[in-house]
């Protein structure tokens, strides 16, 4: 799947992709387009905003982190997050850099 971003293509084929970088860079803008794709054309792919509502204590998190891994096997995802623990189960990585300060 590829989503046009502030003028950049990016290409989702990976099992689990992380979007992250710092509060205000556009993750959850990024994963609300991603959604509203998804849902346009009835994609296959499991699409969360991780840290607007992460209140998982750091066992809880290692847990829902083994769990997406497991639903990896049979749906691709698509998730925003800021926490060590989720970007360390993915595939690929993308930060979004926020250029409206420099």
């Amino acid at each position: 799947m590829d989503v046009i971003f502030d003028d950049y293509k990016i290409s989702f084929e990976d099992k689990i992709t992380v979007i992250t970088g710092k509060n205000g860079s556009g993750k959850t803008k990024l994963i609300e387009k991603f959604k509203n794709k998804v849902k346009k054309n009835n994609l296959d792919y499991i699409v969360l905003d991780f840290d607007s509502h992460c209140h998982l204590n750091t066992n809880e998190l290692k847990k829902f982190a083994c769990n997406l891994k497991e639903k990896s096997k049979t749906n691709n995802i698509i998730i925003a997050s800021l926490r060590h623990e989720i970007i360390g189960i993915a595939d690929k990585v993308i930060t979004i850099n926020d250029n409206k300060n420099n």
